[in-house]
């Protein structure tokens, strides 16, 4: 019973794989968004700042810092099958 216990309460510590923060830089982003998004991407904004959703944010907010899969998820598309 203390076994299960102990488990439950890791369990809900650890993040999940989703809510983990990743660093990301390079082609290694590149290629996390484009297999995450299957290659449906939102056009990059055109814009003279560098906020988050800029080509230069993402790569600050990943590779300087770290994010989450749910960010990159954030880039993608809708899927067309979906209406």
């Amino acid at each position: 019973m203390v076994f299960l216990a102990l488990l439950v309460l890791v369990a809900t510590l650890c993040p999940t794989a989703s809510a983990r923060e990743h660093r990301l830089c390079g082609s290694k982003l590149t290629k996390a968004i484009r297999e995450i998004c299957k290659n449906r991407l939102n056009p990059p904004k055109e814009s003279n700042d560098v906020g988050d959703s800029s080509p230069a944010g993402v790569a600050r907010k990943c590779c300087s810092e770290r994010c989450t899969m749910e960010y990159l998820r954030s880039f993608c598309a809708p899927d067309t099958d979906d209406y």
